[in-house]
């Protein structure tokens, strides 16, 4: 009868001992478990964030599209055409000469050479001078093409010695080859100083 008791305690302390390494198991796992829910509910959280912020936006920008009428290729022939102007016609005579080295990023090489006129070589004035532009507008031409034809009028003031001269209205007209994605054409059509009335 004391063996059979005897080995019935050892069988229930067994038991207890499995019943419990069991239990610590299970609570183990259930950490894990909890774990691992949580950051899938905040990686969730944040991609549905993220999904709903792409929505937003996307939808924002196809009514700025529809809006403007800009296409990707127009926004892109925009910013080229801003850049060149910008490059060109913000200068001083540190940058006089070497603004249209820096243009050939925008523009055809034989239109720089063009604007650069005879002999090619370009010196800054022994005069102080200063030119910048204040307001840059650009209208895209309506016409069937495989480029991109604008009008740009920019206006901006010109310094010889510290001494300001009217603002400017300048009209160009620009075109820029989508391939290259580089201004081929650029012609001035006329300049037009502004008078304050006094």
């Amino acid at each position: 009868m004391k063996k059979k008791s005897y080995k019935s305690i050892y069988i229930n302390i067994f038991l207890v001992i499995l019943c419990a390494v069991m239990a610590l198991t299970i609570v183990h796992l259930k950490s894990q478990s909890d774990d691992h829910l949580k950051r899938y509910t905040t990686v969730n959280e944040k991609l549905k964030r993220t999904q709903n912020d792409y929505k937003e936006l996307s939808s924002e920008y196809k009514e700025l599209s529809r809006i403007n009428g800009l296409s990707t290729n127009e926004l892109t022939a925009k910013q080229t055409i801003t850049n060149l102007f910008n490059t060109l016609f913000n200068y001083d005579n540190n940058n006089y000469a070497s603004r249209f080295d820096k243009a050939e990023k925008y523009m055809n090489s034989n239109v720089i050479e063009k604007l650069k006129g005879a002999g090619g070589d370009i010196q800054a004035p022994k005069a102080k001078i200063e030119k910048q532009i204040k307001k840059i507008e650009i209208f895209r031409q309506i016409e069937k093409s495989e480029n991109i034809t604008a009008l740009v009028q920019i206006k901006s003031t010109y310094s010889v010695d510290g001494e300001d001269n009217p603002e400017v209205n300048e009209l160009y007209k620009v075109r820029v080859n989508l391939k290259t994605n580089k201004i081929e054409f650029f012609q001035l059509l006329g300049a037009l100083n502004v008078v304050d009335e006094s």
